[in-house]
Formats: structure tokens, sequence, C-alpha cells
């Protein structure tokens, strides 16, 4: 399967500042805890975090005692996203179609990504996304402010 690549993708985060990737991480923290606080560590069995590129993301989710996933459309996008995790798979996959049976996982995050899908696929990621999530499972998004990030 080929991927579309935004245009400037990998120059725009080959030049993150040390502040960008601590606010993306603070993102996942946000996440980890808003997850624990909704459906307690007992009902988090499988996290999946589509696009974790080069943030502390994926550090910072491997101290759950859960099973993790990451997917990316770029191989080394999903290796920095695997790091050291010993508890973390990972497949090179578009977060639009993503390859998992129905009600996989518990969690499913894409926490700075969904800017980078053209407007007309962002509402299949949704799909998808809830395709795979368990009965009362949560997707959790954020993305930056529209106007601060230009026309994204």
């Amino acid at each position: 399967m080929s991927f579309k690549i935004e245009q400037g993708v990998e120059k725009s985060y080959s030049q993150y500042s040390p502040g960008q990737i601590a606010a993306i991480g603070a993102r996942y923290e946000t996440a980890k805890k808003f997850a624990l606080d909704i459906l307690g560590v007992r009902n988090i069995n499988r996290w999946l975090d589509i696009g974790p590129n080069k943030s502390s993301g994926p550090e910072i989710l491997s101290k759950l005692n859960t099973q993790l996933t990451f997917i990316d459309i770029k191989s080394d996008f999903l290796k920095n996203g695997l790091g050291e995790n010993s508890n973390a798979t990972g497949s090179l996959m578009d977060g639009c179609f993503l390859g998992f049976p129905e009600k996989t996982f518990d969690v499913v995050t894409a926490l700075e990504v969904v800017e980078h899908i053209e407007p007309e696929k962002q509402s299949q990621m949704f799909k998808e996304a809830a395709r795979v999530l368990k009965k009362n499972g949560l997707f959790i998004v954020s993305t930056p402010n529209k106007i601060a990030s230009g026309k994204r």
C-alpha cells in the first residue's frame, strides 16, 4: 500500500523545537490520565496510537501495563514510536485504513495527526477508529489551533 505523505511533513518534524516536543508529550500525559480516569487501569488492555512521529508519547505510554500498538505511514516515524518499548508492536499503516479486526482496542489516540490528513479523508480515520474500538472505548484526538497553525 502506498501512502500520500503531506508535503513538507518530514521537514516540519525535523524542525520541532524542544518546547514543541514537550507540548506533544504533555498531550500524551493528558490522554493517559484521561483514559485512566474514565476507564481505570484494569480496563485498558490494548492501546492504539496513530502517528507517534518524533514525540515523547511512546515513552509516556510505555509506563502503562498494556499492549501498545503504534502505526505510522513512514517507517522512521514508526521506529521512533517503537523505541525500546518491550510491550509495543508497530505496523506501517494508514490511520484511515486500519488493518485490525473490529473491537480490538480499549483506547485509540491520534495526537497532532488529523491536521496532516487530507480533509476529505479525515472522516474515514474517525470511522476506522470507531470500528476498532471496543464497546465503551475511547478515541482521543488533539490538533493544533487552526489559526495558530496556518491553513491546515
